[in-house]
C-alpha cells in the first residue's frame, strides 16, 4: 500500500489495529463517512483529530501527518530492547522511562537531534568534572 497520503496512512494504521471505520468514528465522535473521506483523501482530519487518531491507532503523530518518522513507537521500543539483548546488554525500562522514551520518539527528528546534541554536551561536561 502506498503511504504517500494521510488517508493511506490512516487506513493502514486502522487495519493494523484490526479496527473498522465505525470503531474509529465512534472513538473520535465523527461520522463513519468522515473517516471514509479521510481514507479516500477526499478530506483531511483536523489537527486535533489527527492527534487523537495517532494516540488511538498507536502511531506517531509525525508519521501519520507526514509519512516521516517512526510509525509504531511501541514496536520500535521493543526492537531497541531486542537489539540490546542481542548485544549481551539489557534495556529494562520502568513505566516512567518507557513513557519518556515513547514521547521522545514521537518528536520530529530535528527536535530529537537537538535534544541528543544538548544531552551529549551535558554528558561530556560531567565527564570533564
Amino acid at each position: 500500500m502506498d503511504m504517500k497520503t494521510i488517508g493511506k496512512r490512516i487506513q493502514k494504521a486502522r487495519k493494523d489495529k484490526e479496527l473498522r471505520q465505525a470503531d474509529v468514528a465512534n472513538h473520535l465522535s465523527v461520522s463513519k463517512g468522515a473517516v471514509s473521506q479521510w481514507e479516500l483523501d477526499m478530506n483531511e482530519p483536523s489537527t486535533a483529530n489527527l492527534g487523537l487518531l495517532a494516540v488511538y491507532l498507536d502511531v506517531s503523530f509525525e508519521w501519520l501527518a507526514t509519512g516521516r518518522g517512526i510509525q509504531n513507537i511501541n514496536d520500535h521500543i521493543i526492537k531497541l530492547q531486542d537489539d540490546f539483548k542481542h548485544q549481551g546488554r539489557s534495556l529494562f525500562l520502568d513505566e516512567a522511562q518507557f513513557v519518556f522514551l515513547k514521547n521522545y520518539l514521537e518528536l520530529p527528528e530535528d527536535l530529537q537531534e537537538s535534544i541528543s546534541h544538548i544531552t551529549k554536551k551535558f554528558v561530556s561536561k560531567d565527564a570533564e568534572d
